[in-house]
């Protein structure tokens, strides 16, 4: 079983971020669990967003404590929670931030040894989640384009078009972004 959580703030987009991955990664043949947990219902609050999945049925259902990824979509959060809480020695830390890895690391303490860096061109851009999670399919191999693409036509099917066209862009962006920068 593989596991992921999603640290981000209310309004980039954790909730929809955490549904097209699990669904994206459901069209690969996986069985999936995704849920939110968030606190005050408000733009700024921390959300976590979780993913599991597996070959076999998925008989758990709690929280996720012990990650094999962690996606930390704002920076800020570092300093506000525990995003580390629970990695395992081997767990992956994606962080979007503009900060370079040395200013990152030692200042976080976190218990980590496989930390990457990410930022998108635009941190404003509220398709950033989206690129993050283009990027985050072919990093860490969790699901092709074609399967993320369709995940965020069905998930966005009642969103303006332009919105869907610029989601769709987004993914593609983060996700060749991660064939350059992936060896």
């Amino acid at each position: 079983m593989y596991e992921i959580r999603i640290h981000g703030l209310g309004g980039q987009g954790v909730v929809t971020m955490t549904d097209i991955l699990a669904l994206a990664i459901f069209y690969e043949g996986y069985q999936v669990q995704a849920f939110p947990y968030f606190g005050p219902e408000r733009t700024g609050s921390p959300v976590t967003g979780y993913v599991r999945f597996d070959r076999k049925v998925i008989n758990i259902r709690q929280q996720i404590y012990e990650p094999d990824l962690i996606i930390v979509l704002d920076e800020s959060l570092l300093t506000k929670i525990k995003v580390a809480e629970g990695a395992k020695k081997n767990s992956q830390l994606l962080i979007n931030t503009q900060k370079s890895l040395s200013d990152v690391s030692p200042a976080t303490k976190l218990p980590i040894k496989n930390i990457s860096l990410y930022h998108t061109d635009k941190p404003t851009d509220k398709s950033s989640n989206i690129q993050i999670l283009g990027y985050c399919l072919k990093k860490y191999n969790l699901a092709g384009l074609e399967n993320c693409l369709k995940a965020i036509k069905e998930k966005m099917s009642n969103k303006d078009k332009e919105i869907i066209k610029n989601n769709l862009k987004a993914a593609e962006l983060g996700y060749d972004f991660a064939k350059k920068t992936t060896t």
